[in-house]
């Protein structure tokens, strides 16, 4: 009997199709009641189903999946959608999952992610499509992260680290008073930045915080290395220094200096350009004239009243030239500066002091690339490890003693 049918009004009542409902097959119409027993014995062959009761007449249709979600490549800070396509007589329920794990909310055919983050790369995402009767699981799909053309390629020391693997456990927060710290292996911070750093004269002693942590795995063979020393000296040590300076503080008041730096040994290619003193009025323009000249600014202090910056070329992308964003800040007002330099697809590159018990932030990004940075702060010590882990790199820390609190600002 091919192509039955039913027609609605149909009624289920005491295990029986009630009145009306109206059995059509080859143009034989059956009325009256039907047993449901009848209908169970013959559903093997005819597939018999009450299958609307709002008029429309169409055959009822198994649980399948049309097309399975396909594995995505988006760049970091770019959110990436998984679509499914199913079909049934009956209403569809999705749930989509991320690594074996339920995704909350995530209850519609279509999923869009967060922005994607460095240590999301390589993560798996399927979805489970249910109609009240059964449930099938979709094929899964691989999400891809990829750090090109955005983030810089393995090598380039001038951007904080933001390309630098997910790391273990920070290993340790120190200090120093003078001298020279090399950390072989360990991915360093800047220097924390703030009031505070040394006590006034005639004690004068200085010190400085930083924090270093492994990385998940060796992407090359960085270097953290620390020192200060006398102000006199500070010219012959940029002079004769390997890699990029990350980090660098003046204190005039006390006559010394402290910077942070990382380097690959026995690997070069950086040349410095050594700004030592310019107009705060005229600091935007000239930031922007190492950015157009293929250099990128990496570390900013306040002397004498001006501005004292280091911009860095690298003959590992000798055609590449980058637009630049010069920020101040209030110790305050820090963390939403660093969300509005990133949410323009900055990185912040350096961060320094400016003079005035305020901050200025450097922010450079390969000309044209306007797309968000993705960016977390946190100002709970606890914090620290869990950012480091997914992939963010410390690009700037801050003190505030007015507030009790130090803050980190992570990017990618």
């Amino acid at each position: 009997m091919p192509g039955l049918s039913v027609r609605p009004p149909c009624q289920a009542r005491s295990g029986r199709l009630g009145l009306g409902c109206r059995i059509r097959s080859t143009g034989t119409v059956l009325s009256g009641k039907v047993d449901a027993w009848w209908l169970r014995g013959v559903a093997a062959v005819l597939a018999v189903a009450c299958v609307s009761c709002g008029g429309a007449e169409h055959a009822a249709k198994a649980l399948s999946i049309l097309s399975q979600p396909v594995s995505q490549t988006v760049g970091v800070g770019e959110p990436a959608t998984f679509t499914v396509s199913a079909e049934s007589s009956s209403a569809l329920r999705y749930q989509w999952y991320w690594n074996g794990k339920s995704i909350p909310g995530a209850v519609q055919a279509v999923l869009t992610t967060r922005p994607a983050e460095v240590a999301d790369n390589g993560t798996a995402f399927r979805v489970v499509v249910s109609d009240g009767v059964g449930s099938l699981t979709s094929g899964t799909a691989t999400l891809t992260v990829s750090q090109a053309p955005r983030a810089p390629p393995a090598g380039d020391l001038r951007f904080q680290g933001v390309d630098a693997a997910p790391v273990r456990v920070p290993q340790f927060i120190s200090n120093f008073l003078s001298g020279r710290v090399t950390l072989g292996g360990l991915a360093g911070t800047p220097l924390l930045m703030g009031p505070g750093s040394c006590a006034p004269p005639p004690d004068g002693t200085c010190s400085w915080f930083f924090l270093a942590a492994w990385p998940q795995y060796v992407q090359y063979a960085v270097t953290a290395v620390y020192s200060s020393g006398s102000l006199v000296s500070l010219d012959a040590v940029l002079g004769s220094a390997a890699g990029v300076v990350t980090s660098l503080d003046v204190e005039e008041a006390n006559n010394t200096y402290a910077l942070s730096r990382a380097e690959i040994p026995g690997v070069g290619g950086f040349d410095l350009v050594h700004h030592q003193a310019v107009p705060l009025d005229s600091l935007a323009d000239e930031v922007g004239k190492e950015g157009s000249a293929g250099r990128v600014v990496t570390a900013i202090a306040h002397r004498a009243g001006a501005a004292e910056f280091l911009a860095y070329g690298w003959t590992g992308a000798p055609s590449t030239t980058y637009e630049t964003t010069v920020r101040s800040a209030s110790l305050a007002n820090a963390a939403s500066v660093a969300a509005t330099i990133a949410s323009d697809g900055y990185v912040i590159t350096a961060l320094g002091r400016d003079g005035g018990g305020g901050l200025i932030f450097v922010g450079s990004r390969v000309a044209g690339d306007t797309i968000a940075r993705p960016l977390l702060v946190t100002t709970n010590e606890l914090e620290v490890d869990p950012l480091l882990r997914r992939g963010y790199a410390i690009v700037g820390w801050v003190s505030d003693p007015g507030a009790n609190t130090w803050t980190w600002i992570g990017q990618q």
